[in-house]
Parts: C-alpha cells; sequence; structure tokens
C-alpha cells in the first residue's frame, strides 16, 4: 500500500507518513499524529452556533437601555415560546469521535480518519462500548459528542464491523479531504466492512457558565459558546432520530400514525403542488437567551420537497408532461443523419432530466423485488432503454453467461412485463446497477432543489399563509409531537421546558399624522390610507414636458393606439389632481423590433418631437417575461439615463382603474423628485433630528449554483425629513455579506458630496443613522470595524476635514422566529386577521438580555401571520431615549413613497433592497455571459482587464463592475430615486 497521510478530523494536524497496513496499525499511528487543540476545533462551532438565532445579540460597546418604552398604551400578548425552567448545571464531558476507514480511490488507496457524517452516525449508533461506557451520549452527527460519563484518557478503541458493507463515495476533487491524483476522476466507490472507532476525551464543560452570563458575571466567551451548542444539539438529539431534519426545523413524514388526534388533522401538515413537489408544514425549535433566562422559541416551518410517488412520475411532473406516453418521445435520442448515417444524440429534455434527478434516493417496487429495502442513489440517466440495453447474466449454478436486454431480464427471472420498454433507463451510483424508472419510487423526505415556477409560487404562498390562530394551534400540536417532558434526554441531562407559552407586557405605539400637500389624515391603527382628494406633499419640481409611451404587440387581446391614447388622458387627469405638472403629450410608439432597438427609436423619436432628452419612458407590455424586463431597464437606466416605468396591458384597458393611475402617479413623482407624504410625530420628542442623515445598506446574494457575484446597495436621504433617498450599488464579491470599503467609498462620496452642498448649506450631517440589513450576529463588529469605519472616512472626505459627528448603528433583521399574538380576543386589539395592530413594540422578555434591542410590527399583513422586524441597536453614540428611538423609526415607515400603507421595515433598508433587485439588470455581462455594451455609444475598452473581456465565471465575474447609471442629461438620474 502507498504511503497515506493523516490527519485530525477537527482541524489542520501535522503530516505524517506510515506504512500502514491495517485499521489496528492506522490507529496507532494516529497518536503519533498532532489532535487539534480543543480551543482550535471549538472555532468552528463558533461560526456554526452564532448564525443561529440562539444568541440574540453579540457584545459590543453598546449597553442595553435601563429603561423600556412607555410610549403610547400598554398591552398583553402571546409569544411563541415556552420558558425553560431548569437547564442542565451538571458537569458534561466532551468527546471527539473519530472513525477510521480504508479509502481506495482508483489508484489512490489511503487509511486515514473520514469526513463521512453518515458513516460516523452509523459508527455511532451501532458501537457496543460506546452504548456500554457512554449510554447517555449526545452527538452532534460529526465529531464532537458529550456525555455525563467520564472515560479514561484512552477513551474507547472499537473496531466495528459493518454489515451490510458502507457504501462510501468519494467526490471527484477530493479523496478523504486529501487531493486525488486525477482531479477530473468521476465519484468512485469503496465498500467499508471494517473501521475503526475512537472516542477521545477532551475536556468538562461546566454549564453553570451559562448562568454567570446571564447574570452578567462572565462575558460572552468560548465556554458559554460551547455550553449553548451542547444545549443546541441536546434539544436535537431526540427529534434528529424519528423526524426528517433540516438544520432546525422538522418535518413530520408520517404524521397519520402519531396517534387518533394527529391523524385526524394529517392532511394540514401538507400540501401538493404541481411538478412533482409537495410542500410541507413542520417546526423549528431552538433555544434563546432572554432577560427571564432561557427560552424554547416553536415556530412553524415550511420546506418543498418531492412527492413521494414513483419516478416516472416525478419525471412527466419535473418536465411539465401529463402523458407517460409525451414522456417516453420526449427522451428518446434525436436520429443527426446529416452528421452520421447512424448517428443520435441525446434529446434537450433527456440532458435536462437526467440533472434534475440526479442524486434522488430511490427503491425498487415490483412483485418478487429481491431487495425491496434497498435504497439506491441515482446517478444518471442513460441514454439506452430496456428493449437495447444489454446484459451479460451469469448462472450461478452452471456459471453459463447469457447475454440479454434488461426487458428480457425482468420478464425471464421476475415474471414482471414492462409497460413503458422505450423509456430511457436509470443508472445508480453503483456503476453496474441500471433500471428501468417504472420499477422506482421515490424513498423518503427529499429537499425539491429546482426553482418553482409562478403557479408554484402561488400555491405555497396560499398554503403558507396561515392566519394567526391557525398558526398557535400548529405550534401546540408541534408541541406535543415533540413531547419534551417525556424525552429520556431531557430528563437526564436535567432540561425542563414549561407546557404553556410566554405571555409578555408590550406597547402600542402612536401612529403618526400623514401630511399631504393640502390636507393631514390619521390613519389610526389601520396602517393604510388612500390618496383620493390629495395632494403630493412635494410635487416633481420640473413640469413633464418631454415624455413618450411605448407599447408592446404580443398582447393577444389587442393593445391599439386608441387604448393608450384613452389611458394617457386618464392618467394625466389624475397625476394633475395629485399634484403633477404635465404640459405636452406623450410621443407613442408601437414598439416591434428587438427591445434595445425599440428602446432606442423610442427615444430618439420623443427627443425629435421635443427637442430634447426625455424625462420619463413609460413601456406597456402584455408579457411577464423578466428578461425582457430587465432589458428595458438596463437601457433607461445605463443607456440613456431616463427614468422609466413598466406596466401591464390588461391593468390599462377601458383607460385604467382611478387606484391603478393613483399607485403609477406616486411611483413617478418620486422619479422626477417629488414625495408623496410626510409623516408628522404626535409622540413629544420623536421625530428626525435636525442636521440628520440616513442611511439604509443592504447585500443581496445568488441562488446556489448561480454565478452571479453579491451585490451591495446603499440608500441615502436627500432631505432633512428622511423622506426622499439617493441610491447606490456595486458588485461585492462572492457571497460577502460585508460590504468593502472601496464600495462604501465608490457609492456614498458623491451623495455626502451632493448631501453637504444641497440639504447641509456646505456643512455635513450632524448625526448618521445607519440601517443594516441582514447580518448574522458574528458579523455584527465587522459592521462596526469596516463599514461604520469607512463611512467616517468617506464622510470625512466629503467635508474637507475630520468628521466629528455621531452615528446610530441599527440591525434590522426580518428572518428570526418570534411571532406574536393578541392576549385579548376583542376585535379592536387586533386586525381583520388577529395579528398584532400596527405600532406593536415588543422590548422585553424576549429580548436580548444584554443588549438593546426590540421587536416592532408597523404594517398590516395582507395575509397569514404577521413577522415583525427585529431592530438592534449596535451603536448609540447619540444616546437616544428609548421612547425616541422607537417612535422615530416607526413613524419614518409611514414615509415610503410608493405604497399608500406603512411598510413592515425602515423605508432606508427597503429602498436599497429595491435598489439590490434592480442592480442585478446592470451587470456588464449579456444574457449568453458575455461582456456588454454600456454608456450610450461606450464600447468595451481595449484596456479592460481580462477578467471583464472573458466569459465570466464565477472565479472572475465577482471583479466586473456595474454599469453606470447614465448622467448624461438634465435628467441626473444617479441622484433621483430611479429604483421605486
Amino acid at each position: 500500500m502507498s504511503s497515506s497521510q493523516v490527519t485530525s478530523q477537527t482541524g489542520d494536524a501535522s503530516d505524517t507518513e506510515t506504512k500502514a497496513t491495517s485499521v489496528e496499525d492506522l490507529s496507532r499511528e494516529v497518536d503519533k499524529a498532532t489532535v487539534t487543540d480543543i480551543k482550535e476545533s471549538s472555532l468552528a462551532e463558533v461560526d456554526t452556533y452564532k448564525n443561529c438565532v440562539v444568541v440574540p445579540l453579540p457584545e459590543v460597546n453598546n449597553q442595553k437601555s435601563s429603561k423600556y418604552s412607555t410610549s403610547g398604551k400598554e398591552i398583553e400578548l402571546t409569544v411563541n415560546g415556552y420558558a425553560i425552567q431548569k437547564h442542565p448545571t451538571k458537569p458534561v464531558y466532551m468527546y471527539e469521535l473519530q472513525v477510521i476507514a480504508e479509502i481506495q480511490a482508483q489508484e489512490d488507496k489511503r487509511l486515514l480518519p473520514t469526513l463521512d457524517q453518515k458513516l460516523m452516525r452509523r459508527c455511532f449508533r451501532e458501537s457496543k462500548e460506546r452504548q456500554r461506557l457512554l449510554p447517555d451520549a449526545i452527538h452532534d452527527g460529526a465529531h464532537i459528542v458529550w456525555s455525563l460519563h467520564k472515560l479514561e484518557a484512552g477513551g474507547i478503541r472499537e473496531k466495528i464491523s459493518l454489515d451490510p458493507p458502507f457504501r462510501h463515495y468519494e467526490g471527484p476533487k477530493r479523496i478523504g479531504g486529501l487531493e486525488a491524483k486525477n482531479p477530473h476522476s468521476r465519484e468512485f466507490l469503496t465498500l467499508l466492512s471494517e473501521v475503526q472507532l475512537r472516542v477521545i476525551p477532551k475536556h468538562m464543560l461546566m454549564l453553570k457558565v451559562i448562568e454567570e452570563w446571564l447574570n452578567k458575571k462572565r462575558g460572552f466567551d468560548e465556554l458559554v459558546i460551547q455550553s449553548f451548542t451542547f444545549l443546541d444539539h441536546l434539544i436535537r438529539h431526540g427529534p434528529q432520530s424519528r423526524f426528517f431534519e433540516h438544520k432546525r426545523s422538522y418535518f413530520f413524514e408520517n404524521i397519520q400514525d402519531m396517534g387518533p388526534e394527529l391523524a385526524k388533522i394529517a392532511h394540514q401538515f401538507h400540501c401538493q403542488l404541481p411538478q412533482s413537489a409537495t410542500v410541507y408544514r413542520g417546526a423549528f425549535q431552538t433555544i434563546r437567551a432572554c432577560p427571564r433566562g432561557l427560552m424554547l422559541n416553536l415556530d412553524t416551518a415550511y420546506g418543498v420537497f418531492f412527492s413521494r410517488i414513483g419516478l416516472m412520475g416525478v419525471m412527466r411532473g419535473l418536465l411539465n408532461i401529463s402523458h407517460v406516453d409525451d414522456l417516453v418521445k420526449r427522451c428518446m435520442p434525436i436520429h443527426r443523419p446529416r452528421i452520421k448515417t447512424d448517428f443520435y444524440e441525446s434529446s434537450g429534455d433527456h440532458v435536462e432530466l437526467g440533472k434534475m434527478i440526479s442524486g434522488l434516493l430511490v427503491n425498487p417496487e415490483f412483485k418478487g423485488c429481491p431487495n425491496p429495502n434497498r435504497v439506491f442513489k441515482i446517478r444518471k440517466l442513460l441514454p439506452s432503454n430496456a428493449r437495447n440495453h444489454m446484459l451479460d447474466i451469469k448462472d450461478r449454478a452452471t456459471g453459463a453467461v447469457t447475454n440479454m436486454s434488461v426487458q428480457e431480464y425482468f420478464r425471464s427471472r421476475y415474471n414482471v412485463q414492462l409497460e413503458y420498454p422505450d423509456m430511457l433507463l436509470v443508472e445508480m451510483q453503483d456503476r453496474e446497477v441500471v433500471y428501468p424508472p417504472e420499477l422506482l419510487t421515490l424513498k423518503g423526505l427529499q429537499r425539491y432543489n429546482r426553482k418553482l415556477s409562478a403557479r408554484m409560487t402561488a400555491l405555497m404562498i396560499k398554503y403558507t399563509a396561515q392566519k394567526p390562530r391557525d398558526r398557535v394551534e400548529h405550534i401546540k400540536s408541534c408541541k406535543s409531537i415533540f413531547a419534551h417532558e417525556n424525552d429520556p434526554n431531557l430528563r437526564l441531562y436535567g432540561l425542563e421546558i414549561g407546557k404553556s407559552l410566554l405571555r409578555t407586557k408590550a406597547r402600542l405605539l402612536p401612529s403618526p399624522e400623514i401630511q399631504f400637500g393640502n390636507s393631514r389624515h390619521n390613519p389610526g391603527i389601520s396602517g393604510r390610507w388612500d390618496l383620493r382628494g390629495k395632494r403630493f406633499y412635494k410635487p416633481h419640481t420640473k413640469p413633464l414636458t418631454c415624455w413618450a409611451i411605448g407599447y408592446y404587440p404580443n398582447d393577444r387581446r389587442g393593445f391599439d393606439q386608441r387604448l393608450i391614447d384613452e389611458w394617457q388622458m386618464n392618467f394625466v387627469k389624475s397625476f394633475k389632481q395629485h399634484g403633477g405638472t404635465v404640459r405636452n403629450p406623450p410621443v407613442s410608439l408601437l414598439m416591434t423590433d428587438d427591445i434595445g432597438t425599440s428602446v432606442t427609436k423610442l427615444h430618439d423619436t420623443a427627443k425629435s418631437a421635443y427637442n430634447q432628452p426625455p424625462q420619463l419612458i413609460i413601456m406597456i407590455t402584455g408579457s411577464q417575461d423578466v428578461a425582457q424586463y430587465a432589458r428595458l431597464k438596463k437601457s433607461c437606466d445605463c443607456r440613456y439615463g431616463v427614468p422609466s416605468q413598466v406596466l401591464q396591458a390588461e391593468r390599462c384597458r377601458n383607460g385604467g382603474k382611478p387606484q391603478l393611475h393613483s399607485n403609477v402617479a406616486m411611483k413617478i413623482n418620486a422619479k422626477l423628485g417629488g414625495v408623496t407624504a410626510h409623516a408628522r410625530s404626535v409622540s413629544g420628542g420623536a421625530g428626525l433630528g435636525p442636521s440628520s442623515m440616513i442611511i439604509g445598506a443592504d447585500v443581496t446574494h445568488p441562488m446556489m449554483g448561480v454565478w452571479t457575484p453579491s451585490l451591495a446597495a446603499m440608500s441615502v436621504s436627500k432631505d432633512l425629513q428622511g423622506i426622499g433617498y439617493w441610491g447606490g450599488r456595486e458588485v461585492n464579491g462572492i457571497r460577502k455579506e460585508i460590504i468593502a470599503e472601496s464600495n462604501i467609498r465608490t457609492i456614498l462620496l458623491p451623495f455626502f458630496k451632493e448631501w453637504i452642498r444641497t440639504v447641509g448649506k456646505k456643512s455635513p450631517p450632524a448625526i448618521i443613522y445607519y440601517f443594516r440589513d441582514g447580518v448574522s450576529e458574528t458579523e455584527c463588529s465587522e459592521v462596526l470595524k469596516v463599514e461604520v469605519k469607512a463611512i467616517r472616512t468617506t464622510m470625512s472626505k466629503a467635508a474637507g476635514k475630520e468628521w466629528q459627528g455621531k452615528v446610530c448603528v441599527i440591525i434590522a433583521n426580518k428572518r428570526h422566529h418570534i411571532r406574536a399574538f393578541p392576549a385579548s380576543t376583542r376585535p379592536t386589539d387586533s386586525d381583520k386577521n388577529g395579528n398584532p395592530l400596527p405600532g406593536t413594540l415588543i422590548d422585553r422578555e424576549v429580548t436580548s438580555p444584554h443588549g438593546w434591542d426590540f421587536f416592532l410590527y408597523s404594517h398590516i399583513a395582507l395575509q397569514g401571520t404577521a413577522r415583525p422586524v427585529h431592530y438592534t441597536i449596535l451603536l448609540d453614540e447619540v444616546k437616544h431615549e428609548p421612547n425616541h428611538l422607537v417612535n422615530m423609526i416607526y413613524e419614518q415607515c409611514y414615509q415610503y413613497v410608493r405604497s399608500t400603507t406603512s411598510v413592515s421595515v425602515h423605508p432606508a433598508i427597503y429602498y436599497a433592497h429595491l435598489i439590490s433587485v434592480r442592480a442585478r439588470h446592470h451587470e456588464n455581462v449579456t444574457l449568453k455571459g458575455k461582456p456588454a455594451q454600456y454608456g450610450r455609444g461606450v464600447k468595451v475598452s481595449r484596456g479592460m482587464p481580462e477578467a471583464m473581456q472573458a466569459n465570466p465565471t464565477e472565479s472572475n465575474r465577482a471583479h466586473i463592475p456595474l454599469l453606470p447609471i447614465d448622467d448624461s442629461n438634465d435628467n441626473h438620474l444617479p441622484l433621483g430615486m430611479w429604483y421605486v
């Protein structure tokens, strides 16, 4: 055997050359290798643990306010949490688990600790020594074990025989954590019949450190993190052995078998979707720290899985085909006689379907099946079918070899007559195993990893929009399913969970008055209003003199010039009633050419008609094609620098409805420089202070497997009321959440200079409010070190001297599982769906035990259960009183310029999100992945970096800057709200 390289499973280790010839020899060699110290091994746990919602806040230099808000009136809420009445205090011993196996990879053959978690879980379960010495062990599924029992220094060493052998697969580039000699090789299989299990003592955990941290007697150090990590796995240990687990969510595969009461409501736990998908309703649970101690946060969870049906049905659904015969035809090879007489190539559906079913777990189901419980993993869809795929079958008695087709084999061996012998065969990961898909059924719950269609999304939203009272009942049902009081592990370790949902005191903040140009309106607890008879608080300053309307002929019901004229007359009338100024009628044009050419014609026609660049372009289309919308926006934003508005033709028929005209008028007024309304505080001392600037920031990431960069977006308030916002954006690397300093300088510097020139009257702001969306607890310190520092530096550069102002940093997070429900049954204490009213503030019981944070309901949910925004005050140099800050944030949620409702999150963050979504259309690549042209008449420069000239890939696309927003005309689009 060739030399082996032994590495520790928990981290980097010393390289050790060995001539081991057996598992026992390798075990001795592992003793010589450096085993990672527990301090190093726990670092991996820190990020994993802190990224969950268990720890509400990191420890930063901001202190929790000693006061609670007293604004508004006191109310009572029920929260989806259960008090942890008792948590473990006994010492817990921590161990490292290693499974050492012989791994073979073509010409490579090595003995090393395996990283295969499936194998490690199996060895943990089957180890007799572990069961004898550590009967109460809690396993994290990888390399850490906890127990109340103490092992001797040598730990456990046990040879485990695996029957049946474990089928270990390694990927194409890495072998057991080591580089393969042939990185282009495909996956390979090693049958493991014997492995060595080792349980190595590490150290003892004193769980009392949690109590010390809660009582502020120690910081949130590594021992506290390790203790919380143990509690996290303790609460997960029981459910993960009984249910399908995804992170901290659990889905119940056979709910009908869990008792008569649950069998009655089993149909409520799943909903069939089109295209072979099913959405399941499960439960999410985790432990959170709160002012009262610890609580169990229990909530509803949703997941989309493949329907547990036959593989043929799954394949039909994936291709959206109703009949099996059509599936067979579309998967057949295509004959290309022009290339070669007998040349066949795989059809597009064959290739696409092969990708979609690869990796699915199936088991054979037919009469006489010798191994009905055997689970196979699909590797690919073969180009051959059951008629022409030949097998060499060896007779075990005589040794004679017979060549026969798959169809003949099943007929002669099992008396199974295939119904669709022309359907392509499926090859399993075992390579020699092939099956007709009609004999296979999907096994268990398997996550649906395809993008949902529009219809699937609509059905899923309808199913997941659960009313509050139904959500409470589901949470209680899940609590009974988990049955924490009967969990032997929780009882053994001493973890007791209450039986009733928590109740908390909360505040209902007063709603602001909405100031329009000609009136005021107090929406009260409704959270909404309308624009009938109201004029904009600030209409656009320049009259609409040159504008254009383009319409597309792809509407089947026809949309002609007469309908365009009728719609624009009604719109102009409504726009003027709200305070808009229109001097000339628009130029209208039928757009029949390519999108880019059509936009050019529309732009040039309007420019020629009024001898100036157009101030606005409206496009009416009957298509909902995302690519068409992206190209329209890209041309208007980056090529011509003109505000644009896209409308659906169906909504513009019969002149359009008055509500549509008002909504469009709001957006167009904002794009032309106006604002809809101003929220006036009714609370003393609230509102935005003098000389204050608001910045919102968001970073969006692509879906997994998509080669597009992360995009950073920032919004900056352009008035002293915090109503209108400028917006900038730029690429931010590959899946990087912290905004690069260079991006902050590039985006903010021109806005800071403009703010100082116009709003500040040559003076920089005295206060900057920085609203940051979506960072995890582990990244909060980086926000302060990188982003806030860059903001200060950029402001100093814009002001020409060191900026001495104050900063208030606020993190807003909607990705949490805290939900609240009015405790009172009076109709006036909730909205029509049963959700808390807008202005509901939760600042105790479920918040951080040390930091300053709160949950705020600032909107009316149209359907389902409303979700509050979790605001965390990361830094407050202004030293706000709670009443002032919470009311200011709530009131500004009424100033969103394109809505007649309050919004769920602060508008600065909302705008940053809109900017990042639009920025995806501004990438400097074409739909085919080649560099695009940008700027009117400006082509890709010869001096452009090589990464920008080649076809973008995952490694270089993150370095291609976005196309700039055109600023070559009087519209000055970069300084407008082009993104709304």
